[in-house]
């Protein structure tokens, strides 16, 4: 189930990438480290916070590189 889940996630974001299969690998990996998550813990909320705060992190990433950009010129 640990490589099945973590296919799944990488194949979750398919779209993400246009169906391009190696560019999905990171994903599978990071879904690879969710079932090491869950497997410790034993608490799907542990996954989603980890979820949470890595998407939360990008979006905050985004919006500064967005204000440097703006303010740079």
């Amino acid at each position: 189930m640990f490589v099945v889940s973590s296919v799944a996630f990488g194949l979750v974001h398919w779209n993400n990438f246009h169906g391009d299969i190696v560019a999905m690998v990171p994903y599978m990996a990071a879904g690879a480290w969710f079932a090491l998550i869950y497997f410790w813990s034993k608490n799907i909320w542990q996954n989603i916070a980890t979820h949470f705060f890595f998407d939360f992190v990008q979006v905050i990433s985004a919006v500064v590189l967005f204000f440097v950009a703006l303010f740079n010129n």
